[in-house]
């Protein structure tokens, strides 16, 4: 039987998977890789501290600056992206994830995440079957090259749980969700995700 890729809101829990899944991971302690800067400077740790606390205003700020004397900055760049997609401005988020992709030569994990995650909120904003199926595709093999990168990192597992999931997958939402829940056995978000998965039919 061939799967559609149509986002059902039948599930409470789904609907809850969704909407948490960017402050979950928006606020993880996350390591960037190629930058242009030291990772200790005093700009980057304030940066860091902001998106940590959820003021998201400040962080775009402090983003910002930092690129005009670093416009190589991945962490920088994926902070901005992620900022945008907590604001709903997925056009905007999707430009600075293809600017981190870009510097990094597509092989930074933060960066594919980042751009899976849009893809995957642009699919589920999308109002008709084919532009569906477009984003669910693009958020699947975005996601496939992070694993590739690094297969255990619980992050990617996490948004790849949350894509296979929209995408009706559930073979592969269960052997994400678990490899996720092997590096973080008590995260709730991942144990709600995991009942959500648990209950796919």
């Amino acid at each position: 039987m061939k799967k559609i890729y149509l986002f059902s809101i039948s599930s409470g829990v789904f609907l809850v998977a969704f909407i948490f899944i960017a402050l979950m991971f928006s606020q993880a302690d996350l390591k960037a890789k190629g930058s242009s800067a030291p990772m200790d400077s005093k700009e980057i740790q304030q940066m860091r501290e902001c998106h940590m606390k959820g003021d998201i205003d400040n962080t775009i700020k402090k983003a910002q600056a930092y690129l005009k004397a670093n416009p190589d900055n991945v962490e920088a760049m994926i902070r901005l992206s992620e900022c945008y997609v907590s604001q709903g401005k997925l056009a905007t988020a999707e430009e600075w994830a293809k600017k981190a992709l870009l510097s990094s030569n597509n092989k930074d994990i933060w960066a594919l995440r980042a751009m899976a995650e849009i893809y995957r909120r642009q699919f589920e904003e999308s109002k008709d079957v084919n532009s569906k199926k477009k984003y669910i595709d693009l958020a699947m093999s975005t996601i496939v090259k992070a694993l590739i990168i690094s297969p255990n990192d619980v992050g990617v597992n996490g948004e790849a749980a949350c894509i296979y999931l929209s995408a009706n997958d559930k073979v592969k939402a269960k052997e994400a969700i678990e490899f996720a829940l092997a590096g973080e056995p008590k995260n709730e978000f991942f144990l709600k995700l995991k009942e959500a998965i648990q209950s796919m039919k």
